[in-house]
C-alpha cells in the first residue's frame, strides 16, 4: 500500500479512462477492422444511444438511472434491428447449454519468458485493482484500508487461476464498473453477487452470448464511451485529494499521462522498431502509465505510509478555529471562524459566516 498513494491510484484510474475512451470511440465508428469502419450510420447509432442514456439520466428517476445503460443498449439494438443492421441469425444456430472444457487447448506449459511477462502484467493489474477499489470506496462512502485491498487482490488472483483452467485471460477489476456504479448509484454488494450469479448462468447458455454478439458496434460504442468517460472522472476525483500545486505530484501525474498516450500516438514504435516479445509487454498505455506513476512517485515522494489515502490536511488555522455559532443562510453551510489579529496583537473578533 505504501506504493499506491492517491497520486498513483488516481493517475492509474485516469489513465484507464483515457486509454479506454478511444476503444469506445472505435466501436462507435463500427469497430476496428470492419469493412465499413467510419460509416456515419455507426456514429448515428452511437449518438442516438448516448443521447437516450443521457435523457434517462436527466430525468433523475433512481430506477431509470440504475438501468439507463441497459435500456440504452436494448433501445439502440432494437432500432438497429428495425433498420436491418442487427443480425440475430446466429442465435438460432447456437446451443441452449454449453459447458467450457477445462484445459481445452491442452495441458499447461511452463517457459520462463512468458512467466516473467505474466508476473509483470499481474503486478500492473494489482495496481489497477487497487485504484478501482479506492475509487469505488470514494463513490459509496466506504473507508478502504489495506485489508480491504488485500481481499480484492486475493479475489482477482483466485479468479485468474480458475479462469486459466477454463481457458480464459487473467481477470481484473474492470474500471468500467467504477463508472457504472457512479452512474447508476447502485451500491449494494448483494446486487453485485446477484449479477455474478446471473453471469455464471448466462455463461452456460451460448444463445445468450449470441444475442450479446449481435449488438451493433455503434450501439455498444455509444454506451461504452459514456462509461469510460466516467472512469476518467473517477480518477480525477481521486486526484482531487492530491496537492497538485506541489510540483512533484504534478510531474508524477503529467508525465505518467504522457507515457500512457505513447502506444496510441506512436504505434509504429512498438510494431516496427521493437522486439515482438518486448512489444507485447510495453504496447499498453495502462502498463506504461501505471509503471511511470509508481516509479516517478518513488523518485519524487519516496515510500508513503501504509494506507495513506486520506484527503490532504486542512489549513491548520481553519482546523484550529471553533465552528461558528451563527446560523447559515438558506442553501449555505456554516463556515469555521477565522481568528484575526488586531493592530495591538490582541485577538480581534472572529468573523463568522
Amino acid at each position: 500500500m505504501r506504493l499506491f498513494p492517491p497520486v498513483v491510484t488516481g493517475t492509474v484510474i485516469t489513465v484507464l479512462g483515457i486509454v479506454l475512451i478511444p476503444v469506445g470511440l472505435n466501436d462507435a465508428a463500427g469497430g476496428l477492422g470492419s469493412p465499413d469502419f467510419g460509416d456515419p450510420k455507426h456514429f448515428a447509432y452511437a449518438g442516438g444511444t448516448m443521447l437516450f442514456i443521457l435523457i434517462l439520466m436527466k430525468l433523475g428517476k433512481p430506477f431509470l438511472n440504475s438501468i439507463s445503460i441497459l435500456l440504452g443498449l436494448v433501445g439502440g439494438t432494437a432500432v438497429a434491428f428495425l433498420l436491418g443492421d442487427a443480425k440475430f441469425g446466429n442465435v438460432g444456430n447456437s446451443d441452449w447449454i454449453g459447458i467450457t472444457t477445462p484445459f481445452y487447448y491442452g495441458a499447461p506449459k511452463f517457459e520462463w519468458f512468458p512467466i516473467v511477462l505474466m508476473l509483470i502484467v499481474m503486478l500492473i493489474t494489482m495496481v489497477e485493482t487497487t485504484g478501482d477499489t479506492y475509487a469505488v470506496g470514494d463513490i459509496v462512502g466506504k473507508d478502504i484500508d489495506s485489508e480491504t485491498v488485500a481481499r480484492a487482490l486475493r479475489a482477482d488472483g483466485a479468479a485468474t487461476a480458475l479462469g486459466g483452467v477454463l481457458n480464459s485471460f487473467p481477470y481484473v477489476a474492470f474500471a468500467e464498473n467504477v463508472g457504472l456504479v457512479r452512474m447508476t448509484k447502485v451500491k449494494s454488494r448483494f446486487v453485485v453477487v446477484a449479477a455474478g450469479v446471473f453471469m455464471i448462468v448466462l455463461g452456460m447458455i451460448p444463445k445468450a452470448a449470441a444475442i450479446v454478439a449481435a449488438v451493433p458496434h455503434g450501439v455498444l460504442g455509444g454506451a461504452a464511451t459514456v462509461m469510460f468517460a466516467m472512469v476518467a472522472l473517477a480518477g480525477i476525483q481521486t486526484l482531487a485529494k492530491v496537492d497538485l500545486k506541489e510540483e512533484k505530484n504534478a510531474l508524477v501525474v503529467g508525465v505518467s499521462l504522457a507515457f500512457a498516450l505513447l502506444p496510441a500516438t506512436v504505434p509504429v514504435l512498438f510494431k516496427d522498431h521493437m522486439d515482438a516479445d518486448l512489444s507485447s509487454l510495453l504496447n499498453s498505455g495502462v502498463t506504461l502509465g501505471a509503471t511511470a506513476a509508481i516509479v516517478l512517485n518513488l523518485i519524487f515522494n519516496g515510500l508513503g505510509k501504509d494506507g495513506a489515502h486520506d484527503a490532504p490536511p486542512a489549513d491548520p488555522l481553519l482546523a484550529a478555529a471553533p465552528a461558528s455559532d451563527a446560523p447559515a443562510a438558506d442553501g449555505d453551510e456554516p463556515t469555521a471562524a477565522i481568528p484575526a489579529q488586531s493592530g495591538e496583537g490582541e485577538p480581534a473578533p472572529a468573523p463568522t459566516a
